[in-house]
């Protein structure tokens, strides 16, 4: 039962996870942190490490040993009673700003494969890794959470959390350009600039990307 969990709460994380982060998916499915008086965490982690499911990459931080393993632990998540986006939300709120940064894909990713409610402060989310991804050169990444941030705020108007918009709009034009979708990164520019209440300053990496 334990080990099952175990897993499953891995399985939300995404290839590579964490201590922090997956003490807060067991916590939030209401799980024992001992067993006796030990901690059970840890005696589940080497089980996985010594069943071949699992191995350390680093301070803190673990990897699926496969792909196909870590898709066997999907497939715990079928029935499970707490959603990704459930998930996601709790890792959102609880992480403190380094540790949110560190997992930020993972956490945004959970966030978005359930049903997101329209939301600027998960719109802002997404803008924070469509960012992180252009600073690593992963534009299809930074063009696919520039996309989603995008769709949370249709709902809204440009008077509302207009800086927002821009930015991801810019971002948006910036990584869609990159990856050849002209298309695209046009009709984000167009939305923009056909508004006509934006300053220079404020549409200038619009306008430079534009440019090249």
């Amino acid at each position: 039962k334990y080990a099952q969990m175990f897993l499953r709460c891995a399985a939300y994380q995404g290839s590579t996870f964490r201590n922090a982060t997956l003490e807060l998916v067991w916590k939030s499915h209401g799980m024992p942190m001992t067993i006796g008086d030990k901690p059970i965490l840890p005696l589940l982690m080497d089980m996985a490490v010594k069943d071949s499911f699992i191995e350390g990459c680093g301070a803190d931080k673990y990897r699926w040993v496969h792909d196909k393993v870590q898709e066997a632990a999907f497939s715990l998540l079928e029935n499970a009673e707490v959603s990704p986006f459930d998930i996601g939300r709790i890792l959102y709120y609880s992480l403190d700003p380094s540790q949110l940064e560190q997992d930020l894909f993972a956490v945004v990713d959970l966030i978005n494969k359930g049903k997101t409610e329209k939301s600027a402060e998960f719109a802002q989310a997404n803008l924070q890794a469509a960012q992180k991804a252009l600073e690593l050169s992963a534009f299809q990444s930074a063009s696919r959470y520039s996309s989603h941030g995008i769709d949370l705020l249709n709902d809204t108007d440009w008077s509302t959390d207009r800086q927002l918009k821009l930015n991801l709009y810019s971002v948006g034009a910036h990584s869609e350009l990159v990856v050849g979708n002209v298309d695209a990164a046009e009709r984000y520019m167009k939305e923009v600039f056909e508004r006509g209440d934006f300053t220079a300053m404020e549409t200038l990496s619009l306008t430079m990307t534009k440019v090249t």
